[in-house]
């Protein structure tokens, strides 16, 4: 853990001396995270555990968009992902028993990202008491969806601007 940790940081400061650029630097702490997610915890265990602290409104998480949201906000701050992606995610890409989520991502290339324990919750959550209610039809893939169909960018991006300001 601690020699990943070392690698990691080492990329940062060659950043900082500006030896690689901003791409070759996220790649390659991307690269590190992809090859040892079963380390994610260390990695990235970023969470949104405390609700008010990372603007939810709680008092809207007993109706079906108030899970839907707060799974949707928890995938998004663990993993990092782009909004894009996390629209593409297919109810295939999950895997809840190993906390690890497939991702495609640009060029169309797949990775690995490690889901820390609340972003799970949340997500079993959402796929036991939310998503059957919003599902049009049976061969629905995509993961998260509003009243007709699948998220769009500007839903997101309106999730994300209400929660903003519902904590100032």
């Amino acid at each position: 853990v601690d020699h990943i940790r070392h690698r990691c940081i080492a990329q940062l400061k060659l950043f900082g001396q500006e030896h690689l650029g901003y791409k070759a630097v996220g790649h390659n702490l991307g690269a590190y995270r992809t090859e040892h997610a079963d380390l994610g915890w260390c990695l990235h265990s970023r969470t949104l555990a405390d609700g008010r602290r990372a603007g939810l409104v709680i008092d809207q998480l007993h109706l079906v968009q108030g899970i839907r949201d707060r799974a949707l906000l928890e995938v998004l701050y663990a993993t990092g992902m782009r909004v894009s992606e996390c629209l593409g995610l297919a109810l295939s890409d999950l895997e809840l028993g190993s906390g690890l989520l497939r991702v495609r991502g640009k060029g169309g290339k797949y990775r690995l990202l490690p889901l820390g324990d609340e972003s799970v919750d949340w997500l079993r959550r959402y796929l036991a008491e939310s998503r059957p209610r919003l599902v049009k039809s049976r061969r629905e893939r995509h993961l998260f969806l509003g009243r007709r169909g699948p998220l769009s960018r500007v839903q997101v991006a309106r999730i994300v601007k209400r929660y903003a300001l519902a904590v100032g």
